[in-house]
């Protein structure tokens, strides 16, 4: 079964995906009353906070808007009560940018936008969004990524590398996610979840979070799609650290970004291992975390650490 759906060759998807997307959007109005904006996140990834080099899952920036209801809960229990937005910008390249060779993955890019909501009828948390991924040179990242390089003095992609990009193309997707939180004491949690994602990724992927201190607790958290790891939305003001580690393995069955007709063959199983630090204190709030991703093509010789982090300044 082909996940994938092509907004430009099935108009059907296209409605069901704005019925769909009208489900989710119809109780801002019918509760305008009863919902208010909640919260902002966002999380920086990027392969020069981690290992150092530029290639593969080279950079990302995912940042999230919630809207729900006012209630001591944070998740509230029926479906479409909590509605977030999602925005994630997404950079693939190949090992050099700067060579006229085959055989790496080509260089791509991605502008997601999504709408999602999170609700908990019982002890479980579950996530169900649509999302909406342009992905080629319309979507405006090469250039924003050749700004940088140029300010930063990185290299430039040659024309080589520009020109056999990952084609433009817009593809309409979902994600369904199902977690739930274990507390072995004030300081231990553990977070086992499933994710099913269709789009401009199919895949089914299970695994788990461990959070390591007593802060952060009562915060809500949005997954990150490139490491996993979680970043807070709804911040509740508390002093402290606290360490966080996750892993989860994934069964691929096709990505854009690694298309069947391209130089390099999809690996139909990844994983990613993380672990962060999480500090909240008087006048900054700062995580940064690592993450180990294993190969995601036949070709690529090894795993890459990639980098996240943010920084809330308080005034």
């Amino acid at each position: 079964m082909r996940f994938i759906m092509k907004f430009t060759r099935k108009p059907l998807h296209a409605v069901l995906f704005v019925a769909l997307l009208g489900s989710l959007c119809a109780p801002l109005t019918a509760q305008e009353r009863d919902r208010t904006f909640v919260g902002y996140g966002r999380l920086l990834t990027n392969d020069l906070l981690g290992d150092g080099h530029d290639r593969w899952q080279t950079g990302s920036l995912q940042t999230s808007r919630v809207w729900a209801p006012h209630r001591p809960d944070i998740v509230p229990t029926r479906f479409g009560d909590m509605i977030e937005f999602r925005l994630n910008a997404q950079v693939t390249a190949p090992w050099d940018l700067t060579r006229d060779a085959f055989g790496d993955r080509k260089f791509g890019t991605a502008l997601t936008f999504g709408v999602h909501t999170h609700f908990q009828p019982n002890h479980w948390e579950y996530i169900l969004g649509l999302e909406t991924s342009i992905l080629g040179k319309k979507n405006g990242l090469e250039t924003i990524q050749s700004t940088i390089h140029d300010l930063v003095g990185a290299d430039q992609l040659s024309q080589f590398v520009t020109k056999n990009q990952i084609k433009s193309q817009v593809l309409l997707g979902g994600v369904a996610e199902a977690s739930r939180d274990f507390d072995f004491s004030d300081r231990l949690r553990m977070v086992p979840f499933a994710e099913l994602r269709f789009g401009m990724e199919s895949l089914v992927r299970f695994g788990a979070d461990i959070n390591i201190g007593h802060i952060a607790k009562r915060d809500f958290a949005i997954r990150d799609a490139v490491t996993g790891f979680k970043y807070a939305t709804v911040i509740h003001p508390e002093q402290g650290t606290s360490f966080i580690l996750g892993a989860d393995t994934a069964f691929v069955q096709n990505s854009a970004f690694l298309p069947s007709d391209g130089w390099a063959q999809l690996t139909n199983i990844r994983h990613r291992v993380r672990a962060g630090v999480l500090h909240k204190g008087k006048r900054i709030d700062w995580f940064y975390g690592a993450t180990w991703l294993s190969p995601e093509f036949d070709q690529q010789a090894s795993g890459q650490i990639v980098g996240s982090l943010r920084i809330d300044l308080k005034f």
